[in-house]
């Protein structure tokens, strides 16, 4: 009875955790991408900062070896994401629209900087397809 009883208690543990995992997973977006120099190497250390625009909710991360970065855990809306690191022009990107349980790619291309340097890009998506 009592094998019994902690194998009810670890099975009700065990699925809480993996329920809270879940429910996280699923209220949540995620941007990931790679920062790369002008010459297309990565870049390492960059300090990336997503501000949910509405709420000014805000999450930082660092791009690692190999200019990869993950922000994770963010509230679906839309996000400001800005990119910046010494010696190099800061990137400020508007418009990012971010739904549950998404994954959006944003790959940042850096220019070295010459002094106080800001390159802005609003991510919207134009309402013409200039193509036709």
């Amino acid at each position: 009875m009592k094998h019994l009883t902690l194998r009810l208690v670890l099975f009700t543990f065990i699925f809480f955790l993996i329920g809270q995992t879940v429910y996280a997973a699923e209220t949540t977006a995620t941007i990931i991408g790679t920062i790369y120099d002008d010459k297309n190497a990565p870049i390492p250390g960059v300090s990336v900062t997503a501000v949910n625009v509405a709420t000014n909710f805000t999450r930082v991360a660092t791009s690692e070896s190999g200019g990869f970065y993950r922000v994770a855990l963010l509230p679906p809306g839309t996000y400001t994401v800005t990119v910046e690191i010494a010696g190099f022009a800061k990137e400020v990107r508007k418009g990012i629209e971010l739904t549950i349980g998404k994954e959006i790619i944003q790959d940042f291309h850096l220019r070295l900087s010459t002094g106080g340097e800001i390159v802005e890009v609003t991510g919207v998506t134009p309402l013409i397809d200039a193509t036709k």
